[in-house]
């Protein structure tokens, strides 16, 4: 099975709804991006 992997342009839209705050962090996980 094929995942597709998210463009330039996702990560960009999924950035933009991660609220701005020193204890959240965006990194990758199982090839996708994730908040922590």
């Amino acid at each position: 099975m094929q995942i597709p992997k998210p463009s330039d342009a996702d990560k960009d839209r999924f950035r933009a709804v991660v609220p701005e705050n020193p204890d959240v962090v965006v990194k990758p996980m199982f090839g996708t991006w994730a908040p922590s």
